[in-house]
């Protein structure tokens, strides 16, 4: 078992230098990276198999790779299992890979870097895992709307953007709000998935079309603080 560990270990050592040396990264950090995934998941063959891609993208949003990896970590978590919703670690190091792509693009284009969101990304994850449809999808969703509460619904950091989301969720689950929603003829639920919210952004924009976007009746609905800046 000894002998195997080893040859292990030696293994990705040679994929880690190998990797950091084709993207001009110290392999040092190639390796505490998948050190990182693998505390997170508990899942080094899906880190392992995401390996170069997740150091590519770190080079190229000037992420620090202990970042870019505890967030795919939690990206990871949220997604599912290999045995379950994936076929192969392969398969779920690409489905990773794409949520990360993702959240990369929404860092170029917002108010939070990456590198700030990574660290927050457990908050995210978490939230998405409130509503119906895909996980990736969601993932997605939710990291848009921590970028929306950053850039102009009142969040002052990254780790107010991501709080806020969590936020957003649990005004959907909080009975006094969802009465009020109710009242206002708006169903939070889910029609398909049971347990489960609606569509994040569908809520959103059947508040707004049902209140005219008015401030006294959108705060009746989204009566906290931080959960109605996104």
């Amino acid at each position: 078992e000894r002998f195997e560990k080893g040859w292990i270990a030696r293994l990705l050592e040679a994929q880690a230098m190998a990797t950091g040396s084709k993207y001009k990264i110290d392999p040092t950090g190639v390796i505490e990276g998948l050190a990182q995934y693998q505390k997170l998941t508990g899942d080094l063959a899906t880190g392992k198999a995401g390996l170069e891609g997740l150091t590519a993208l770190a080079g190229a949003t000037t992420t620090k790779l202990e970042d870019m990896f505890a967030a795919a970590g939690n990206v990871g978590n949220a997604l599912g299992e290999v045995g379950a919703e994936f076929k192969t670690p392969e398969e779920k190091a690409k489905a990773v890979l794409e949520v990360m792509k993702g959240v990369a693009a929404f860092g170029q284009e917002g108010a939070v870097e990456i590198s700030d969101l990574a660290k927050q990304m457990a908050k995210v994850s978490a939230a998405a895992g409130f509503f119906e449809g895909d996980r990736s999808g969601n993932l997605l969703k939710m990291t848009a709307l921590a970028q929306l509460a950053r850039q102009s619904g009142g969040a002052a950091s990254a780790t107010q953007a991501a709080t806020s989301v969590l936020s957003f969720a649990n005004i959907l689950r909080t009975p006094a709000r969802r009465a009020q929603f109710k009242e206002a003829g708006i169903d939070v639920d889910s029609a398909t998935q049971k347990g489960q919210l609606r569509d994040p952004i569908s809520i959103i924009k059947e508040a707004l079309t049902k209140t005219g976007g008015a401030i006294e009746p959108m705060k009746k609905l989204f009566a906290n603080v931080m959960g109605d800046q996104p």
